[in-house]
């Protein structure tokens, strides 16, 4: 899923490698006050914008099922 296309409410599942969220971790989608977008993990805030590729795609995330 690329970025641009994340909201916040959105709820993304956690893919694994993550030392911070479990495998299959439901995860809801937050915006701070400059609306940048972050999920809540373990050791606080983890912001999207270090989850992306080159082409601004998620990496370890991805749209959960609703």
């Amino acid at each position: 899923m690329n970025l641009r296309n994340v909201r916040a409410g959105m709820t993304l599942l956690a893919d694994g490698g993550f030392r911070c969220l479990r495998e299959g971790e439901r995860c809801e989608v937050h915006a701070d006050e400059k609306g940048m977008l972050y999920i809540i993990c373990k050791h606080g805030r983890h912001y999207l914008v270090a989850q992306v590729d080159d082409y601004l795609e998620l990496v370890g995330l991805r749209l959960a099922d609703q």
